[in-house]
């Protein structure tokens, strides 16, 4: 029967969409803190959503976590905040910075890894996961040293 369309059956209940199974992320726990370092760009808001802020400290993080041995690809606006781009090969990693509410002084930075179906095929999970910790606690320790930030605390 030439030219008909069958469609494909619905997933089962609890089956993954195919967006988890063409991409996996592995993401950190957050890190949230204060600070009135960060002065938001003028602006800046305009690329992301509003009242979401995030350039200066990812600026400033991109600087010390290049300082700390990381190679960064850049910095990108996104909807929901800033993400700075590590190279890494083999999958996608990635610090995302935003601040919480419109103020610019309460932060939210956390690390995840993205890989594509050949990556997860290649079943690196384990070192998609151990990569992720290791720079959460990375930026964790950056963070910790610095005067400018207060009140770190841990989320899930």
């Amino acid at each position: 029967m030439r030219g008909r369309v069958t469609r494909p059956a619905p997933l089962p209940i609890g089956a993954p969409a195919l967006n988890s199974v063409v991409s996996a992320m592995d993401t950190s726990q957050h890190l949230i803190f204060q600070s009135d370092a960060f002065t938001p760009v003028p602006g800046e808001d305009e690329e992301t959503n509003p009242g979401i802020y995030g350039k200066a400290l990812s600026d400033w993080l991109s600087q010390a976590l290049a300082a700390d041995g990381h190679v960064v690809s850049g910095t990108f606006a996104e909807d929901f905040g800033r993400l700075i781009q590590l190279q890494n090969p083999g999958f996608t990693l990635n610090v995302v910075v935003a601040s919480t509410d419109d103020t610019a002084t309460e932060w939210r930075v956390f690390v995840f890894a993205e890989a594509g179906l050949l990556a997860r095929l290649r079943g690196n999970g384990a070192e998609r996961i151990a990569k992720v910790q290791s720079l959460f606690d990375d930026f964790r320790t950056i963070l910790s040293a610095e005067s400018r930030i207060r009140d770190l605390r841990i989320e899930n």
